[in-house]
């Protein structure tokens, strides 16, 4: 039986008999509950948990769409020029530069109407977000000018931080930064398909996240729209919304294919192998993290008090809550099981073979240590963690400190 089923994800990913009908016993004997080992012993790709009969608006596609639809219906006047910076918490601009976009007025295909409004993030209140109403101006991006998902990834860089972010915001933009210097040093690595839709993954994350922040400078007509000194407004509640299509396609593409790749990686019949050792444990942090991200994105929106804040319906939080998390736990394990003896985090890169997982880069050996630092950083921090992270910190951060030298 267990050869026509085949052998749970777990199992496949350690290389450890399974058994059939599920849970199976490494499963169990994994987990805490019967409950918890039927969610981790799974037999469906990951591409089926995520793309398949049984998969969900992750992104919130359809909602988003349907918006634009019912809103955008013919444009008139004179297409002007908007300049777009991404703000953290409403305050840090985290661009270096402005996305220069051509907008246009539009009409509403329906009469009476009612004004488009949108809830700006202008700030904290400690860890309370404080939101401010406005209402919208009707204009949007023209079709011919919609920007590329290769235009936003040139606009967004991981390395422009705010202070404010926290430990595991940090630790995601230095993945980030680790992968595309590993690009860079390595163009003609194996898994270089992998590592670049993970550095997509985690760009076009961080200007979804802060897109509804993103400001709209006013020129006069005697200044330039790069000009720093002008006053400076929340832009449209369209143009965001079209934005996050654009981003949300293009974290569907980059998905697709490293969950494509990382499929065929862990599970086949040779394994990943001791040389993609760091880019397989970099771009399943990505995913790890990436979906963690979106569970507590979503269950943040369930708890705020603004009702228009989020390119979702309020009515699906629950159910993207649960799916994001269950991708976020699967991975987990799936982590958890190929990293169980051995992690790159503390290899010593005073020996030859391990320098040649870098290709022997001193450059790339600094920015790994760095990446380490705020790795630990972040482990350091798991008392902060919810209850959500259960697994998170019993089968990664736990798990890895005990395999850190004395």
């Amino acid at each position: 039986m267990i050869r026509k089923v085949g052998s749970c994800s777990r199992c496949k990913a350690r290389r450890v008999k399974c058994d059939f009908p599920g849970p199976c016993p490494p499963c169990r004997k994994a987990a805490d509950s019967i409950s918890l080992a039927k969610h981790i012993c799974i037999r469906q790709t990951l591409l089926e948990l995520r793309f398949g009969e049984t998969s969900f608006d992750f992104l919130s596609q359809c909602y988003t769409e349907e918006l634009l639809q019912t809103e955008i219906g013919a444009f008139y006047g004179k297409k002007r020029t908007i300049a777009c910076n991404l703000l953290f918490r409403g305050t840090d601009t985290i661009t270096r530069r402005p996305l220069l976009l051509e907008v246009q007025d539009y009409s509403v295909p329906y009469v009476n109407a009612p004004p488009l409004e949108s809830d700006c993030l202008v700030g904290y209140d400690k860890s309370t977000p404080i939101f401010r109403r406005v209402t919208s101006e009707r204009y949007a991006l023209t079709p011919e000018s919609l920007p590329t998902v290769k235009r936003l990834l040139d606009w967004i860089q991981l390395d422009v931080h705010s202070p404010n972010e926290s430990t595991v915001k940090r630790f995601m933009l230095s993945l980030g930064e680790f992968m595309e210097r590993y690009c860079a040093e390595q163009p003609d690595v194996p898994m270089y398909e992998m590592l670049n839709s993970a550095v997509t993954i985690l760009k076009l994350l961080r200007c979804w996240r802060n897109c509804k922040m993103t400001t709209l400078p006013e020129p006069s007509s005697t200044q330039s729209p790069l000009d720093p000194n002008r006053n400076k407004e929340h832009i449209s509640r369209t143009v965001v919304s079209q934005l996050l299509l654009v981003i949300k396609d293009g974290i569907r593409t980059a998905e697709l294919t490293l969950l494509d790749n990382l499929e065929k990686l862990v599970y086949s019949t040779k394994g990943p192998g001791q040389k993609n050792m760091i880019p397989l444990w970099t771009t399943l942090w990505t995913l790890i993290l990436t979906y963690r991200d979106c569970m507590t994105a979503y269950k943040f929106s369930q708890h705020c008090s603004t009702t228009i804040s989020f390119e979702h319906d309020a009515a699906d939080a629950e159910v993207l809550i649960e799916a994001s998390k269950h991708m976020y736990h699967i991975l987990t394990s799936v982590y958890a099981a190929l990293f169980r003896a051995s992690t790159p985090l503390y290899l010593d890169w005073r020996e030859g073979s391990n320098m040649e997982l870098l290709g022997n880069s001193e450059v790339l050996k600094g920015a790994f240590i760095a990446l380490r630092t705020e790795v630990e950083w972040f482990y350091g921090q798991k008392h902060r963690l919810g209850n959500e992270d259960a697994r998170l910190k019993d089968e990664i951060i736990e798990q890895e400190q005990r395999l850190k030298p004395k």
